[in-house]
Formats: C-alpha cells, structure tokens, sequence
C-alpha cells in the first residue's frame, strides 16, 4: 500500500467498483470453483501437476474468460456503487483497517475450527499431496478442524508470496492477475477459428484488440500464468508425481461446466481469487472485502452442490 500510494501512477493497484456483476459473479464463482476443484491459480497449478479434471477444466475456463470479457461492459451497465479506495484515506489509515480485517477473519476462522474440535493435524505434505489428488473441495469437506492448524512451512510459503507478489508489482506495474491472460488464450484460440472480434465491445478496442496480434508472452498475465504452470511441473518432479483416479464421465462433465461458470463469472467479478480478492484487499479496494463475502457464500452452495451430484 505504501508502495502504491507513492508512485506517482506509476505503480496501478487493482481497484473496482461495487457493481451488480461484482455481487453476482463473486457468488457464481464461489460456487462453481468447488464443481472445479479449485479457482484459477488452482486449476493452472493442478493442471501442470498432471490432474486430469482440471486438464478438462482449463479449456472451459480460458472460453469463459474470453466470452465473460466480451459481455463484461454490459454487465458493468447494470450499475452500482463507484470504487472505494481506502487509500484515500491515507495508507497508514488503509493498511491499519486491512490488517484488523484480516486479523478478525483469521480469528473467526481459528474461534470455528476450536469450537468444532479434532485431533492432531497430519504433516503439511501429506496434506498438500492429498490437495492435489484429490481436489479442494474434497479435502476441505473431509478434513478434521485440526487439520487446519498452521505448520511452519505454511507460513514460510505465505512469506515467500508476499515477497513475489511484491517484486511483480514492481517489475510489471500492477498486481498479480490470472483470469485476464487465460482470456486472451480464449480469444486467440476463436480468432483462430475465424471468429470475428473487431467489433467486440471488450476484444475489438484498446488495449485489449491489441493483445490479440500480439505474442502470448508479450502479455505479462499470460507470461506468469505459464509460469506457475511450470512451476507446478517442476514440484511434481521434485516431491514425486502423484497418483490420480480417473474421474467419472459426469465427474468431467460437472468440471467442464463447473470451469466454462468460473470463467466467465470471474469477468463479472473483476477477477478471482487472486486477481479480485488478493489483488483487490492488497490494493486497498472494497470490492476484495465484497467478493471475499460472497464467493465464501457462493462456495458454501459449490459444496452442497458438489455432494448432491455426486462430484
């Protein structure tokens, strides 16, 4: 926050209004990202580490993207409330009330999992291989209250985040995005297909027409969305590839749709969970508090969905 207020512009935070499609594409996403069995980063992630639902999924998502940005300024017309950016009150002021809301999530996170009980929690890897395998939504709807508790490589990775999500700040002049690069694989993947977008209301005008025509790395969201995918390929050597079940036809079929709402919802909602609400809380804009509340109530009918399918 520092940082940002005292760039003289140079430096753009991720800041958005609270408008109707933020409301109604935070829910969506919330739910849709438990069918999918995880978010964008998620599904870029798993997909490098081989998972074969969220190989599935990514297609679906990167289409949704693409036809949720083309219908995003319609969207943005249902109106709203202008952008609230606690910056205006000062960065001490906005980190200040960022860092109590964090603090009163965390505790009513930890009042939760106390209330609800458990037993000792199993080491971090045994819980991240099981992440991987078996998906989040799974895990999390099977995991102890105990299993929660933070280890210390927890922590460590928090820490190393923090720095990297900063030194992209730095380098590339706003925060760290997902959804838009996955987008732009969309719309190049149509435009290859012949599909016309030089009247798009979202693809046909700057700079966005020119990303397009562009190189895929010439667009730094696209250049660290194949980063993390790399990434993910690199830990899977290291720790060893994990064991994947192969999913049912309707397994697939929930994800593919599951990935095609995430897509296109996210657009609505200025982003996902990194590029809304981590982008959004980090920049001191509302909108991530308003699209942390909702994807959480979102996500709460994703799992109830989840186990009425069978998914």
């Amino acid at each position: 926050m520092p940082l940002l207020a005292g760039s003289g512009g140079e430096l753009v935070g991720a800041v958005a209004p609270l408008t109707i499609s933020l409301v109604l594409g935070a829910f969506l996403f919330g739910a849709a990202m438990q069918l999918a069995d995880g978010c964008g980063s998620g599904t870029l992630y798993k997909a490098g580490g081989g998972s074969p639902l969220s190989l599935v999924v990514l297609p679906t998502f990167a289409f949704g993207s693409f036809l949720g940005a083309s219908h995003q300024p319609a969207w943005i017309g249902l109106g709203g409330l202008p952008a609230v950016n606690l910056l205006a009150f000062g960065w001490p002021t906005a980190l200040a009330l960022t860092v109590a809301g964090c603090g009163l999530v965390a505790w009513l996170a930890g009042r939760a999992a106390r209330r609800a009980g458990g037993d000792a929690p199993p080491s971090p890897q045994a819980i991240a291989e099981r992440l991987v395998r078996t998906g989040t939504a799974s895990f999390v709807a099977a995991a102890g209250p105990a299993q929660s508790r933070w280890a210390t490589r927890w922590w460590l990775g928090a820490l190393l985040l923090a720095v990297l999500y900063l030194a992209h700040l730095v380098v590339a002049g706003q925060p760290w995005g997902i959804v838009y690069g996955m987008g732009v694989w969309g719309a190049k993947a149509v435009s290859t297909l012949g599909w016309d977008l030089s009247g798009d209301a979202f693809w046909g005008v700057a700079p966005h027409a020119q990303r397009l025509v562009e190189p895929i790395l010439a667009d730094v969201t696209s250049v660290t969305n194949i980063g993390l995918i790399y990434g993910a390929i690199a830990a899977s050597r290291w720790n060893g590839a994990p064991k994947f079940s192969a999913p049912s036809g309707r397994r697939l079929a929930a994800a593919a749709v599951a990935g095609l709402v995430m897509g296109y919802s996210a657009r609505m909602a200025f982003g996902c969970n990194v590029g809304a609400y981590l982008g959004g809380i980090a920049s001191a804009s509302l909108h991530g508090w308003v699209w942390f509340a909702l994807a959480f109530a979102g996500s709460i009918l994703g799992v109830r969905i989840r186990r009425r399918v069978g998914a």
